[in-house]
């Protein structure tokens, strides 16, 4: 298992019994959900013009010279998706 993350690796699953890896799923799936959550307030706050954040996503766009204000290869990765 991956220790840093809690995550099994694919070559050790037969290690695991069936509910070890739902309960594994489900622990990764609330990460998700976290992490969404996160995003969605960021996003609002965003929209809504938020100073502080504004600032940071100034510096960043100066940073990485891009629209956005993620790295060339963030940027790649997101448009994948």
């Amino acid at each position: 298992m991956n220790k840093k993350n809690d995550i099994p690796d694919q070559d050790n699953l037969e290690r695991f019994t069936r509910y070890q890896l739902i309960d594994t799923v489900r622990k990764q799936q609330d990460r998700i959900d976290s992490l969404h959550e996160a995003l969605s307030d960021l996003s609002k706050r965003i929209e809504e013009g938020d100073p502080d954040i504004k600032a940071i996503l100034n510096r960043q766009r100066s940073v990485y010279n891009t629209k956005s204000g993620f790295s060339l290869e963030d940027e790649a990765m997101i448009d994948r998706y």
